[in-house]
């Protein structure tokens, strides 16, 4: 992910719906591919969400003591409406 993209306020609710695309491990969060392409770290993702599967997440952008570097601080999690 390139911090350059994030937004520095970690106050400001973001939301995204993606595909998943990685479990996480204990250096790396699992990860999002939004519908632009876009790869997102996120500190959280439930089990259910398998990869391939599509999620949607929101939260604000911090560190999370599980993984490296900024990650989308996972608040909700939610089946994307089709």
């Amino acid at each position: 992910m390139d911090p350059s993209n994030q937004t520095n306020a970690t106050t400001d609710t973001v939301r995204l719906t993606g595909e998943r695309i990685t479990q996480g491990n204990a250096v790396d969060c699992p990860q999002i591919r939004d519908d632009s392409g876009k790869v997102h770290s996120v500190s959280y993702l439930s089990p259910a969400v398998e990869i391939g599967g599509r999620v949607t997440v929101s939260g604000v952008y911090g560190v999370s003591t599980r993984c490296v570097g900024t990650v989308l601080i996972v608040q909700t999690e939610a089946q994307p409406e089709n």
